[in-house]
């Protein structure tokens, strides 16, 4: 039977073997961990750094690493994983109550193989040069990574970069940065592997740059809580990566845009939106050749600054397959915004719908005084296609969970659809020589759909062109 030894590694001397300033019994690590072991502390020792290489693991099964002081390199990393057959239960920098430990090099951690199960940071983990903080390739895996409250996790290019391997969870609630003062800077990056999910209570942004980028590989989930920024020239960028679901409650803002969609990839199947999307001279959501499936809106989507701005935009029609809102007359605008919201532009607070039109757009009617609006901006050369008008909650549209369906009384919502022309002469007009008409369809029905129930009529207004009204009649109790 093997016996498990704990091993001590101060971090300034982590390469040799010295027992300065150690407590009886312990043992200092060497360079290269080949053993079994059960746990490896990396003490402060004089505030000195390592000038020599890295902390090289291979070959061991490795309990515990924990860093409580200074673990400096100007080789390739802080620490280093290169072998396939190394498992780590747990790599700590820091504590609840020490949140000075650092792990730095040109990167602070490079995982190119084996699996560790979790990370915990409540400390400093840098690069020291404009390299990433926290890297992954090959077969490299972790399986929970957590930035807590007081943990910093910052590169001149990326805070973690993702370049292959995997993460199944990031919980971040700390800080997670790329610094540099360029627009390559990220604070998450993705361009090759896998992150099962994105959790953020915390700030994740770029200087520069884009908060989070996702051009290669895959995230499955994103989720930005009450707490969580994510922010940069662009807050959010997919391309060429898979992602199925983002759910924002949160901040996600850019300068240019909040979150932009690109590459005819696979479609992001939902966005969720209950927090704000906002960019400060552009668009809070733009996607640009990548289809989302479902838009869900109950927060704040715009975008401020001089020249073109907008709620949401898409470059050609249908991108957007399904789009549900409620941003318009009684919404709510946040007293701490960082990027103001124009109120002048957007009219009773309606979301300002830029280039192709959704093919389906569902209004979320909350009470006589609270539902959607959509203002129709055109873009040169984009044609606005077919849209299907419904109330969400009716038959033919999708319950997403947490958003209750509409509740309806009778009377008339007014200026639920602005700038909606439906003839040729009317969109010349409005839009411009050589543009098309809205295709506007289902605009009559029954809510919810069968017996007993209350009729609607979407109705353009007379003075006001291009306006539409949404007129209920009946009650919830009707034949």
């Amino acid at each position: 039977m093997k016996r498990s030894t704990t091993i001590t590694l101060p971090a300034s001397i982590f390469f040799m073997w010295c027992f300065t300033g150690m407590a009886y019994g312990e043992t200092i690590c060497p360079q290269n961990i080949t053993g079994e072991t059960a746990a490896c502390t990396l003490a402060t020792q004089g505030g000195a750094t390592n000038t020599t290489g890295t902390l090289v693991i291979g070959g061991a099964v490795v309990g515990t690493i924990s860093n409580t002081g200074l673990t400096a390199s100007t080789g390739r990393a802080g620490i280093y994983v290169n072998v396939d057959v190394t498992t780590i239960a747990t790599i700590s920098n820091g504590s609840s109550v020490n949140s000075t430990a650092t792990i730095s090099g040109p990167n602070a951690f490079l995982l190119n193989a084996s699996t560790v199960s979790t990370v915990n940071n409540y400390g400093i983990l840098k690069s020291t040069t404009n390299g990433t903080s926290i890297q992954m390739g090959g077969t490299g895996r972790i399986v929970t990574l957590n930035n807590y409250s007081t943990g910093n996790i910052s590169g001149g290019t990326n805070g973690i970069w993702v370049a292959g391997g995997s993460i199944g969870s990031i919980n971040n609630y700390g800080n997670i940065e790329g610094t540099s003062n360029t627009d390559s800077a990220i604070g998450i990056a993705t361009s090759g592997g896998t992150i099962n999910a994105i959790n953020n209570y915390g700030v994740i942004k770029s200087t520069s740059g884009r908060g989070i980028s996702a051009d290669g590989g895959q995230i499955t989930t994103i989720t930005n809580s009450s707490t969580g920024v994510i922010s940069g020239n662009y807050g959010l960028t997919i391309s060429a990566a898979t992602i199925n679901t983002i759910n924002n409650s949160g901040r996600i803002q850019g300068t240019l845009v909040g979150l932009s969609a690109s590459s005819a990839s696979s479609p992001i199947n939902s966005v969720v939106n209950s927090g704000v999307i906002a960019a400060s001279s552009g668009g809070g959501v733009f996607s640009n050749g990548r289809a989302i499936t479902t838009l869900t809106n109950t927060g704040l989507m715009y975008g401020n600054g001089a020249g073109t701005i907008f709620s949401l935009g898409s470059s050609s029609a249908g991108l957007i397959n399904t789009l549900n809102n409620l941003q318009g007359p009684g919404t709510a605008i946040p007293s701490d915004l960082t990027i103001t919201f124009p109120t002048g532009t957007f009219t009773s607070n309606a979301i300002i719908y830029r280039g192709g039109l959704p093919s389906n757009y569902n209004i979320i009617v909350k009470s006589p005084t609270q539902y959607g609006s959509l203002i129709y901006q055109y873009r040169t050369s984009t044609a606005p296609g077919t849209m299907n008008f419904n109330i969400y909650g009716n038959t033919g549209t999708t319950q997403i969970s947490g958003v209750p369906s509409s509740t309806l009384t009778a009377g008339t919502y007014s200026a639920v659809l602005k700038n909606i022309f439906t003839t040729q002469t009317a969109a010349t007009s409005n839009y411009g020589s050589g543009t098309s008409p809205v295709t506007l369809l289902n605009t009559s029905g029954t809510y919810p759909s069968g017996a007993g129930s209350y009729s609607w009529t979407l109705v353009q207004a007379a003075a006001t062109p291009g306006v539409w009204d949404l007129v209920v009649t009946g009650s919830s109790g009707s034949a």
